[in-house]
């Protein structure tokens, strides 16, 4: 509930940033679209289904891209590191590794 509650805030923040022009005309009813047909009469369960929603964590995120040979469509990198379908870039990043090396100590 405490995370929701920080979150609710943090986006009322950004809202209260993006009535500033020239950002009001586009992003404010970007949220709107994105939450569909929610009313807007409560501020707070508005960005309560918003968050709801669309927050995610992304914190050490690995193992979140396929590697696999080039003909397999759920891969995103070939065996070598290669990205398909893009011409010399290879994914040097945790989101191939298969398992977390090293964790952090957190206090």
């Amino acid at each position: 509930k405490e995370d929701v509650r920080i979150l609710i805030e943090g986006c009322k923040q950004a809202d209260k940033l993006c009535q500033t022009e020239p950002l009001k005309r586009k992003l404010r009813s970007l949220a709107q679209k994105m939450n569909e047909n929610e009313s807007t009469e409560d501020e707070d369960q508005f960005w309560e289904s918003f968050v709801r929603k669309y927050a995610l964590d992304f914190r050490h995120a690995i193992s979140t891209r396929k590697i696999g040979i080039e003909k397999y469509l759920m891969t995103v990198v070939t065996p070598d590191i290669r990205a398909k379908g893009v011409r010399g870039l290879r994914v040097v990043d945790a989101s191939i590794m298969p398992t977390l090396v090293f964790q952090q100590s957190i206090k």
